[in-house]
């Protein structure tokens, strides 16, 4: 999947918490489910079909390395400054970068991992089994590359650019 796809659904989950829990609901709780939510959305979402770089640290080319900076950075960083802009420095800006941060976690951990960072061990093991063989299951193996340069948009792809126009257009509307 491509990373701005879990940011904006992470965005559309911290977002949530303020429009659709009271406002009694104290700023720890409203954090906690959402930070929560956003992590468990990543393994939904990529239930979704869906394309993927074909990553690996040890062949990383500049190429792909921009393209990986633009997809997960940019988007990071459009939405931060959409949430900025419509909310300032507050609890709403703060809990929509969690939440960005959340629904990334599980492949900032796998690449983590793959880079040699986290050593591979029964639990990596259990949830890379997990991340990769059941929650991408219905991923098509054709939108995998072999080159690790990119990957070609397919419509698989088109829910996540909606996702993203979706979570600019609710943090506008806030």
């Amino acid at each position: 999947m491509l990373a701005f796809g879990h940011n904006s659904i992470g965005a559309l989950i911290g977002l949530s918490t303020f429009t659709l829990l009271p406002d009694s609901t104290p700023l720890t709780a409203r954090i906690s489910l959402a930070v929560c939510a956003s992590f468990i959305s990543h393994y939904l979402t990529d239930r979704i079909p869906h394309g993927h770089y074909e990553f690996s640290p040890a062949r990383l080319t500049k190429k792909m390395a921009l393209l990986f900076l633009l997809d997960f950075g940019g988007s990071m960083i459009v939405l931060t400054l959409c949430a900025y802009m419509k909310f300032g420095i507050s609890a709403q800006l703060f809990v929509i970068m969690a939440c960005m941060w959340a629904a990334q976690l599980p492949d900032i951990f796998e690449g983590f991992v793959s880079a040699g960072v986290i050593p591979f061990s029964r639990l990596v093991r259990i949830h890379r089994n997990f991340h990769f063989y059941t929650m991408h299951a219905k991923t098509p193996h054709n939108l995998l590359l072999p080159d690790g340069e990119s990957r070609k948009w397919s419509e698989s792809d088109v829910w996540q650019i909606a996702c993203f126009l979706g979570a600019i257009a609710a943090i506008w509307v806030g």
